[in-house]
């Protein structure tokens, strides 16, 4: 007798601003089951969540940035052995294009190691899965379509960043990071 599948749900956010005059997203690295994977945010849903929630609080967890959903994203689902080998667990992710609106202070260093924004193209090549640079190819034709003014974001240091202010948005400490 085979197990039956479980299901999980779960959401994430691609999560983008301007930098250098450049669209710029932002990947996280995980250390989990004893390898590094650079991702996209992401989590499960809580109890009572919709997917929008879950992805705007699963973006400030992950990244130190809260967000602004502009819109929803193809979502993804695959397979992987549940716990114990017992049956498989098929997951549904839904994602957001997301425009950075505001620093909010470290990551969770317990669910993330590193927190990056790069291009679109840097990200593309550094996703370690192949559905989610699916999933940032969506992102990227939706956001170049967009206004630059869209991705503006509020900054303490200069108000709101213009499209050309070095990294005014995207780059909380300065360093040289991103």
């Amino acid at each position: 007798m085979t197990s039956p599948a479980l299901r999980e749900e779960a959401a994430g956010g691609v999560l983008v601003s301007i930098r250098d005059s450049h669209l710029q997203v932002c990947l996280v690295r995980r250390g989990r089951h004893q390898r590094q994977a650079w991702c996209l945010p992401k989590g499960h849903l809580e109890a009572g969540e919709d997917a929008a929630a879950a992805a705007h609080r699963e973006v400030q967890e992950e990244t130190g940035w809260s967000g602004k959903i502009l819109q929803a994203l193809e979502p993804i689902c695959y397979q992987f052995p549940a716990p114990g080998g017992l049956g498989v667990v098929s997951k549904t992710v839904s994602f957001f294009l997301m425009r950075a609106t505001k620093d909010e202070g470290p990551h969770d260093a317990q669910e993330v190691e590193e927190v990056r924004w790069m291009t679109f193209e840097e990200a593309m090549q550094l996703a370690t899965y192949e559905n989610e640079r699916q999933v940032l190819r969506q992102a990227h034709q939706i956001a170049a379509q967009l206004p630059p003014e869209t991705f503006q974001c509020p900054h303490p240091l200069f108000g709101t960043s213009a499209v050309g202010i070095d990294g005014a948005c995207a780059q909380r400490d300065g360093s040289s990071k991103a």
